[in-house]
């Protein structure tokens, strides 16, 4: 398992912006802007990894009749963690029971915490990204154990980010 942290302890630089916060709150780095993919592969190989949409519906289909109407469900309603790229959309596989190809409990409520403040990718970068309110672990991979802390934790980031 990967514990080497994104965070840094020094201080921000005096020209810090708003947009210059929001990026270490949730992880984001120039070199995540960059390699955005390879980055977001690495930080969710602890909690399972990467699975293409197509392999997630491989397995959904084994388990559970029409497989496609419930993954488009979940997407429309904006209830699991997407990356979409030109040609394969990537679904992280924590938020999926392994035998059953369900979403996992606390996945959606979590999403529904941030989803008002943050955009999908801003979303799998909070998901992978290690939260000091989680003991520097990033939620991908406490949501397992602890789904209400990781929905506590996340609504505390929402209010950082819009306050009342």
């Amino acid at each position: 398992m990967d514990t080497t942290s994104a965070n840094s302890t020094s201080a921000p630089p005096r020209n810090w912006t708003l947009d210059d916060a929001d990026d270490a709150l949730f992880g984001l780095s120039n070199r995540t802007r960059q390699h955005g993919m390879a980055d977001l592969d690495r930080r969710y190989r602890a909690s399972g990894g990467l699975l293409s949409s197509e392999h997630v519906l491989m397995l959904m289909r084994e388990r559970m009749s029409q497989p496609i109407s419930r993954l488009a469900r979940w997407l429309a309603g904006r209830q699991l963690v997407q990356i979409a790229q030109p040609t394969v959309l990537w679904l992280p596989a924590f938020q999926f029971t392994p035998c059953r190809c369900q979403l996992r409990p606390g996945v959606s409520e979590t999403i529904d915490e941030l989803s008002q403040v943050l955009d999908d990718i801003e979303l799998a970068c909070w998901f992978a990204s290690p939260n000091i309110s989680l003991g520097g672990h990033a939620p991908a991979e406490v949501l397992l154990a602890h789904p209400e802390e990781v929905r506590q934790v996340a609504r505390l980031d929402r209010f950082v980010l819009n306050p009342p």
